[in-house]
């Protein structure tokens, strides 16, 4: 088994922010991991999923193609009060693409997600 452990997403704007657009083809499990800088910071957490055909000659390690169709994977968002922290899990991947989004609600911190998957 492999693993691959990354920044996803960092924000200290309002509102919504998406985070990297993850290939997770190959995945046998995720998690990912929200850290907020500060104790004012409160939002929401959530994971979302796509299976939109990529492009035609894609593959792993390439250009990422544009995906159009998300949607939230059920059982898979936290609310995030008072700084604190959450983590999410995919324990059995069968997405193409996943992508974490964190709208913030309140603080002006900086908010981070880091994703530790494995794959065969």
């Amino acid at each position: 088994m492999q693993k691959v452990n990354k920044l996803v997403l960092s924000s200290s704007d309002g509102g919504t922010k998406n985070g990297d657009t993850l290939d997770s083809q190959l995945w046998v499990s995720a998690s990912f991991h929200l850290i907020t800088g500060g104790s004012g910071d409160s939002g929401t957490f959530k994971l979302q999923a796509s299976n939109d055909v990529s492009a035609a000659g894609y593959s792993p390690g390439a250009t990422l193609p544009t995906i159009a169709n998300w949607v939230d994977l059920p059982n898979q968002s936290a609310s995030i009060t008072s700084g604190g922290a959450a983590i999410l899990t995919i324990t059995a991947c069968a997405y193409r693409w996943v992508r974490a989004v964190y709208t913030k609600s309140g603080g002006t911190d900086a908010v981070t997600v880091n994703v530790m998957a494995i794959y065969p």
